[in-house]
């Protein structure tokens, strides 16, 4: 069997690499060397998936290749990936062009492109920005839904949850020395607070459902348990220290949703001396938690995070609450212009370009609009300017087809089973298994880990980072096979 284990291992630690590389570097258009490379991570994670894919009981590794190469190319997420991929090039290659002022007309427009009525961009930099990062959502996707076994997905997992830890230790550390007058806080490299806790909100639900999937194992292992438990601990200290108010506020219902599914799951699974273990644990942490911030440092950012949660309508000031409507009015000028393609700059931070759909009245709600990137708090719209319904579509295909699969699969567990005969001349509707063997905790969390960033990203910017951007990609590929097939188990 050794000659197997490459295949359980590789796929998974490339994946952990890339999200590894991408933790390390600062993304923008004015760093396009750092970013390079992950046109070749890319290629990288396509050839490895093909050389060494898990191989099915009674396949050797030959024919394991063969069938992934033909699944690959089979794949409607390989098909749509390559269309989404060659709209962003062309796109991106068909510029850039200019804001002109009209002289016939008074008005300002676009200059022509290189080939007229095809998309194109206005800034070349920007959009090549979101070129490399469509680089790495499908091919990430397609090494889990078919270079990936069972095993090797919850060995990916765990190796996602091991980066986010260490990302978030190192966050922690890196913003307790810094001095935050010399340069505007930016938590572990992400552009805004909320971004940086919705990443390590994600990890934390993974670690969660990691940790009750292995204390409820037959075989249960200490060491794999307290390293889960560390890794909880760091990703929600990641949240904690983001100062990201709607952040904390969900990590708590997650904390207690979680919690108490745990919970249900582990009492069939566990002895009354290991709960009472578990307890006493969980108690110790959280009075631990609580001296540290009520009695140790009192007078910390956290606390006045804390406090500020208490008066919602404080969150954000007037001044930011002018600038996002403002911002929206824009996009929604923009988007309507150019509804099919877009305008074709990642981002619109192009100051003519965002200044072309703006009223005279507007820029006074805007500091800094001269200087300063304009992004909307609402990745859909933003994405629906930069690609238009064309590309838009070409882009949430490949996760809708996932997100789909799963409800698929939810829908087939749930619904009412048939009556099966028991040849005594009486029927009933079988022996049903318990909710929590159904949708596991590891199921649970990873659905969680994908419905809350979703649904946020459709009021504040989310995944304007590619780190969140690849671990959607892996999660949603990664849930339609922690669910129950259709027809499978007590069907």
């Amino acid at each position: 069997m050794r000659k197997f284990l490459p295949s359980r291992v590789v796929v998974p630690l490339h994946l952990a690499f890339i999200a590894a590389y991408l933790a390390c570097i600062q993304w923008g258009a004015d760093s396009i060397c750092q970013y390079l490379p992950v046109a070749f991570l890319a290629a990288g994670l396509l050839e490895v998936t093909i050389l060494f894919p898990s191989a099915r009981r009674g396949e050797d590794p030959a024919d394991a290749r063969w069938r992934v190469c033909r699944d690959v190319l089979h794949d409607p997420v390989f098909v749509i990936g390559v269309f989404g991929f060659m709209f962003i090039a062309l796109q991106t290659l068909n510029g850039p062009r200019q804001v002109v002022f009209d002289l016939s007309r008074g008005v300002w427009s676009f200059s022509s492109a290189r080939i007229r009525d095809f998309p194109a961009c206005v800034d070349q930099l920007r959009s090549a920005q979101g070129l490399f990062w469509s680089l790495l959502v499908i091919p990430a996707m397609l090494a889990v839904r078919r270079g990936l076994g069972k095993r090797g997905r919850i060995l990916l997992l765990k190796c996602l949850v091991a980066v986010m830890s260490v990302s978030a230790i190192v966050a922690i550390a890196t913003s307790c020395f810094a001095d935050a007058d010399d340069a505007p806080y930016r938590f572990a490299k992400f552009q805004s607070p909320i971004s940086a806790g919705m990443f390590f909100l994600m990890g934390f639900c993974m670690a969660d459902g990691l940790y009750a999937i292995e204390a409820g194992a037959e075989d249960p292992r200490p060491w794999p348990r307290r390293l889960l438990v560390a890794e909880c601990i760091a990703c929600a200290a990641g949240v904690v220290f983001s100062l990201s108010c709607l952040s904390q506020v969900i990590l708590g219902g997650v904390f207690v949703v979680l919690l108490v599914y745990g919970a249900i799951y582990l009492a069939r699974r566990l002895a009354t001396a290991e709960k009472i273990r578990m307890f006493v644990g969980g108690l110790i942490m959280l009075g631990l938690a609580a001296f540290l911030h009520f009695v140790a440092y009192p007078g910390n950012q956290i606390n006045g995070c804390f406090t500020k949660i208490a008066t919602p309508e404080e969150w954000m000031s007037d001044e930011e609450k002018a600038e996002r409507e403002v911002c929206a009015t824009v996009a929604g000028r923009m988007a309507a212009d150019n509804r099919w393609v877009g305008v074709g700059t990642w981002g619109y931070a192009d100051s003519d370009c965002f200044g072309k759909y703006m009223e005279d009245e507007e820029w006074d709600a805007l500091p800094d609009a001269e200087t300063t990137p304009q992004v909307v708090d609402n990745d859909a719209l933003q994405f629906l300017c930069e690609y238009g319904v064309i590309g838009l579509v070409l882009l949430a295909a490949p996760f809708a087809l996932s997100v789909l699969a799963a409800l698929w699969r939810l829908i087939c567990e749930f619904r009412p089973r048939r009556k099966v005969s028991d040849g005594t001349g009486t029927s009933s509707a079988g022996e049903s298994r318990p909710f929590t063997d159904r949708v596991t905790p590891l199921a649970l969390a990873v659905i969680l880990a994908v419905a809350i960033p979703f649904a946020m990203s459709f009021h504040f910017s989310v995944f304007r980072d590619p780190r969140n951007l690849l671990t959607l990609a892996i999660l949603t590929a990664v849930l339609p096979t922690l669910l129950p097939k259709p027809g499978s188990a007590d069907r």
